[in-house]
């Protein structure tokens, strides 16, 4: 972690417990199920790591196998403070780090990596809150870092020959302003379009088990490598929901956006851009709630690092089937400019396992064909089971198993074995 991100993280955490130990418990949240009080009203980005559903999602009572007394008092507090604030200022947020721990049984170089995710993400709706269609102000303050290895677990798949990454979003930048955006609804509950600084990633092709800090960590199941998607960057988006199951979402983003830079210079002078399209379907059954979509993408060449353009598109699937939730999701791109140019990707989560609420066990198989000439197909499966240990902190053990890596030809097969911790307040 950079100089200036140990000088400020602990002050802001020992701020904001300050605050949270001076404020009274707030009263009941109307729903039982919420701490501080918080409910999602974006209505645009559904994704597991859109800020506006990570902070109601870690707003959420949830169940664990232990309690510590002490602890639960002092969350208590703390979240008295979220609820006042939130009352108050129309303040929501939450703080959360995430670390990986990989290591491959094979590699022609670093064997092991380890990372993690810090984070301060929040919302603000205290514009226009009286007229009942607040403006929706997110942002997001991040630092992703190493810890104690000299490989982060992002880099860790590709440097030991698999043709897509093993773990995505555990990079390497400093404390950073990531996203900050407005969003507003044209029509209640029905049109909203979002500019920014924003990341394209956690707002399309949703799948409720994506996020690499609570879901899969291989690529296939999360950022999905035949899009070509930008990092953090300036972009608008604009969702339109015709009816209550069918919604239409499209938006133009930065394709060369960085998280540490503003984006004014690359998306206004550069004019190199991510535009993409989708039309999905959330409909109810007698099984339970379904979500399926088609996404279709286009990159302009970028020029700077010599990467071509290129479209692409993706089909997927997700159902819930007595208490589990099958997913399955193929996808397409052409032009070079996507990691793989046909991958097929199938799984299934099974939530409450062992009779506890919040433990996910997840099983997932892929196969990809690399955009790069002269790279063979490559298959491979991850099986993860994430235990809540305490109501705030959760354990994730999981193993990859990589057939036929693209970029290491003299291996048949090699394993990743990772542990995730996650802490989120």
């Amino acid at each position: 972690m950079s100089t200036l991100s140990s000088q400020l993280l602990p002050l802001l955490l020992l701020g904001l417990a300050v605050l949270a130990l001076t404020q009274p418990v707030m009263a009941q949240a109307p729903d039982p199920e919420s701490k501080a009080g918080y409910e999602n009203n974006a209505g645009l980005g559904r994704g597991p790591d859109d800020i506006t559903t990570e902070i109601e999602v870690i707003d959420k009572q949830k169940d664990s196998a232990t309690s510590i007394p002490v602890i639960d008092d002092l969350l208590e507090k703390w979240y008295g403070l979220k609820g006042y604030l939130n009352d108050e200022i129309a303040l929501q947020f939450a703080v959360a780090w995430t670390s990986l721990y990989q290591r491959v049984t094979s590699s022609p170089g670093d064997d092991q990596a380890a990372g993690g995710i810090f984070e301060v993400a929040g919302t603000w709706s205290q514009i226009g809150r009286e007229s009942g269609n607040p403006a929706i102000i997110g942002f997001r303050l991040e630092d992703r870092h190493r810890i104690g290895t000299d490989t982060t677990p992002q880099d860790l798949g590709p440097m030991s020959g698999s043709a897509w990454p093993t773990a995505v979003g555990y990079s390497e930048f400093d404390f950073t302003l990531a996203e900050l955006w407005w969003q507003q609804d044209l029509i209640k509950d029905r049109i909203s379009f979002r500019i920014g600084k924003q990341l394209p990633f956690a707002i399309y092709d949703y799948f409720a088990l994506k996020s690499p800090k609570t879901g899969f960590t291989d690529a296939t199941f999360t950022l999905n490598p035949t899009i070509a998607f930008p990092q953090f960057g300036l972009g608008a988006t604009i969702s339109i929901w015709p009816t209550d199951e069918v919604y239409l979402l499209a938006g133009i983003h930065d394709a060369d956006g960085k998280p540490e830079s503003n984006g004014f210079d690359s998306f206004f002078n550069e004019k190199e851009y991510f535009t993409i399209g989708e039309i999905g379907w959330d409909p109810t059954f007698n099984v339970g709630k379904g979500s399926y979509h088609v996404t279709a993408w286009h990159v302009d060449e970028r020029t700077d690092t010599g990467r071509p353009d290129g479209w692409g598109l993706t089909l997927f699937g997700e159902q819930q089937i007595s208490g589990t939730l099958p997913f399955l999701r193929y996808g397409y791109s052409d032009g070079g400019a996507a990691l793989l140019e046909h991958m097929v990707a199938g799984g299934v989560g099974v939530p409450n396992v062992f009779g506890e609420d919040h433990d996910v066990l997840g099983i997932g198989l892929s196969w990809g064909r690399p955009s790069a000439k002269g790279l063979d197909d490559q298959y491979a499966s991850e099986l993860f089971y994430r235990v809540q240990v305490l109501p705030n902190v959760a354990i994730t053990p999981s193993v990859q198993m990589i057939l036929n890596p693209a970029r290491n030809p003299d291996k048949n097969a090699m394993a990743v074995f990772g542990i995730r911790g996650r802490i989120a307040l």
